[in-house]
């Protein structure tokens, strides 16, 4: 059986972070104007929001690079 058309979904971008070495691995994913942070190991959702709520992501990537993220 086929999934329907509806469960597919295309990511933009999709990352695995480990801040610190002694920190857990988070999977991050972004799609349709949404990011969602999991738990790599797990699978656990650990947040999730509009891409427009996160601060440099509303500022443009000018205000990346001016906060000295060259």
């Amino acid at each position: 059986m086929e999934p329907s058309a509806e469960t597919y979904c295309t990511f933009d971008t999709r990352a695995f972070v480990k801040l610190r070495p002694d920190a857990r691995v988070i999977e991050s994913i972004t799609a349709y104007g949404h990011f969602w942070n999991f738990d790599a190991i797990t699978g656990g959702l650990i947040d999730s929001g509009l891409l427009a709520s996160v601060a440099n992501y509303k500022r443009g990537a000018e205000s990346i690079f001016a906060d000295g993220f060259d």
